[in-house]
């Protein structure tokens, strides 16, 4: 009777080292996912993120632009039909905030103080309103209007990311 003895090394797991670009603004899909690098398993390698379709890895870093902030599953695939999972998060930007406070209702000849309050630090502020004589980049606006009228402000940082809230002074005549 003859013995034989074999080993059979099987390939190191497949995993990846990825990394991420979160969106430069909240609710953008400007971000990014790069995988940085594939270890393990037999190439060539195969990749899906999210719901998309298997596609074929040519070169490193692998870059998935114009995604929005959240949870991306990575699905890696080798050359023997070895699969693994990875979960990958694009951070979200802060979501930037300008707050006129809740509509009010005023007497006709009363005038009201509106003043916005911003989470971050604008870089410009524009008040769009019904009324002329406002100073357009100011926190703190006063008016008399004669009519029921909304102010809205619009406000946006040095990089471009803004926000926006509105107010409605209903007069009682």
């Amino acid at each position: 009777s003859v013995e034989a003895e074999a080993t059979i090394n099987e390939p190191v797991p497949i995993s990846l080292v990825a990394s991420t670009v979160s969106p430069e603004c909240f609710g953008d899909n400007d971000g990014v996912i790069s995988i940085d690098t594939i270890i393990g398993g037999n190439g060539p390698y195969t990749y899906s993120i999210g719901n998309s379709p298997l596609q074929v890895v040519n070169s490193f870093p692998l870059l998935t632009p114009y995604l929005e902030a959240g949870d991306y599953e990575i699905i890696l695939q080798d050359s023997e039909g070895c699969e693994s999972a990875t979960s990958v998060k694009i951070a979200a930007p802060v979501e930037y905030v300008a707050d006129l406070g809740r509509d009010t209702t005023i007497l006709l000849g009363d005038s009201i103080e509106l003043e916005v309050f911003f989470n971050f630090v604008p870089d410009s502020i524009l008040w769009t309103s019904t009324f002329s004589e406002a100073c357009v980049s100011c926190t703190v606006q006063y008016v008399m209007p004669q009519n029921t009228s909304a102010y809205q402000v619009f406000a946006t940082d040095s990089t471009g990311c803004h926000a926006t809230d509105e107010i409605l002074i209903s007069v009682d005549k």
